[in-house]
């Protein structure tokens, strides 16, 4: 058995990403035809990226040095991502057809990127040095992620035909990127140091997201049949995007310091969000049929961002030491969102039928986000022979800006014999939410 025997465990990983794009669709499609069972699709999808980081440390190592015997085991782990995108839909979609089984789709996706770090440290090794065994955990893990898209759509969509079974529809999605980072410490290793017994715990997890899309339709859409099926929609959907921070530390370990036998944990987590987009529907819809059974809807979704930070430390362990044994317990969490949106809709919606039976909706949801910090503390271990004074601290934040602006300002007109559906000009903001739950039990 060497004298000294104090190992180091060192992960250093990182993941880099440029992806700035530019995609557009120009053409001109056009589908003629007495039965279409197919459509036409006009489609732009960007983004999607994926940066994974995992770490495994397990130390089942024997007896360490006769004097020291200190363990140290780090790992630092990050993702960067820059993901900038300019897509837009500038082509024609035409159909005309006795029977159109497949409608006309012009769709734009963008963001969707995810980041993950997964670090788990075991320590079940035997001993460490008669005088001093103080093990160090060390975990730091940052994701970073800007994903600020433009998405255009201008192109004229128009159906013609005699049954419309599918219709046309002109969809923009943005966001929804996530980030998560998970730790695991489990310490089940006895220290032997009859000097120092003393462990450290420390857990830092932080997670950044700028998301600031700008989403516009501004494209004319026509259909025409003598019965519509399937409608017309013009919709953009925003945000979406998660973070979370997951933490567990357990404390199995069985410490003989004689002195001082004194374990420090400590966890930070931290989450900051910026969704501020802008969306707008400014087209021209415009549908005519004998029987119009499907309506006519433009919607904007907005917000919908969630953060989550969650920290669990388990002491199980016990301090035999004859001098000190205070164990020190910190858990700070936070969560920052600004979530600032600006959605329009001003286009002209006409509908014209002998009988609609699914009329004109025009929507606006924002807001819906939600923010939660949960904290549980479970000491049992036996503390020491000598004074055992054990502090507890929990600090949780949470801090969310949600100031949008909506409006509906578009031209509705409803026309013909008989109007079974009338048409719904909503606009439902807020909903946000937010919690802390902290629990700490000293047996």
């Amino acid at each position: 058995m060497p004298l000294n025997d104090n190992d180091t465990y060192g992960v250093d990983q990182n993941n880099g990403i440029i992806d700035n794009d530019f995609n557009m669709n120009v053409g001109t499609a056009s589908q003629v035809g007495f039965f279409n069972f197919g459509g036409a699709v006009q489609g732009i999808s960007s983004g999607g990226n994926g940066q994974f980081n995992t770490s495994g440390i397990s130390d089942t190592s024997g007896i360490d040095g006769w004097f020291n015997g200190n363990d140290y085991y780090s790992v630092d782990q990050d993702n960067e991502l820059v993901d900038n995108d300019s897509n837009s839909n500038v082509g024609t979609l035409s159909q005309a057809g006795l029977f159109n089984f497949g409608g006309l789709t012009q769709g734009t996706t963008s963001g969707g990127n995810g980041q993950s770090n997964t670090s788990l440290i075991q320590d079940g090794g035997m001993g460490s040095g008669w005088f001093t065994g103080n093990d160090q955990f060390r975990v730091d893990q940052y994701n970073g992620l800007a994903d600020n898209d433009e998405n255009t759509q201008v192109g004229d969509i128009t159906q013609m035909g005699g049954l419309n079974f599918a219709g046309a529809s002109q969809i923009i999605g943005s966001g929804g990127n996530t980030q998560t980072n998970s730790t695991g410490i489990g310490d089940a290793a006895v220290s032997l140091g009859l000097f120092t017994g003393n462990d450290t715990y420390w857990t830092g997890q932080s997670n950044t997201m700028f998301d600031m899309d700008a989403n516009a339709n501004g494209s004319a859409i026509t259909q025409i049949g003598d019965f519509n099926f399937a409608g017309v929609t013009q919709a953009i959907s925003s945000g979406g995007n998660g973070q979370a921070n997951v933490s567990s530390i357990t404390d199995l370990g069985l410490g003989f310091g004689a002195f001082n036998d004194n374990d420090d944990y400590e966890v930070s987590q931290q989450s900051l969000l910026e969704d501020i987009d802008q969306n707008m529907n400014v087209g021209t819809i415009q549908q005519a049929g004998f029987g119009n059974l499907a309506g006519v809807g433009q919607g904007i979704v907005s917000g919908g961002n969630a953060q989550a930070n969650a920290s669990g430390i388990v002491d199980l362990g016990s301090g035999l030491g004859l001098g000190a044994g205070n164990d020190t317990f910190r858990v700070g969490q936070q969560n920052i969102m600004f979530d600032n949106d600006i959605n329009t809709n001003v286009g002209v919606v006409a509908q014209i039928g002998f009988g609609n039976v699914a009329g004109i909706d025009q929507s606006i949801l924002s807001g819906g986000n939600g923010q939660m910090n949960t904290s549980a503390i479970s000491d049992v271990g036996f503390g020491g022979f000598g004074a055992s004074n054990d502090t507890y601290t929990i600090s949780q934040a949470n801090m969310l800006a949600d100031n949008d602006t909506n409006a509906n300002g578009a031209s509705i007109s409803q026309a013909f014999a008989f109007n079974f559906a009338d048409f719904g000009q909503d606009i439902v903001s807020g909903g946000n939410v937010q919690a802390n739950t902290s629990t700490i039990d000293d047996a």
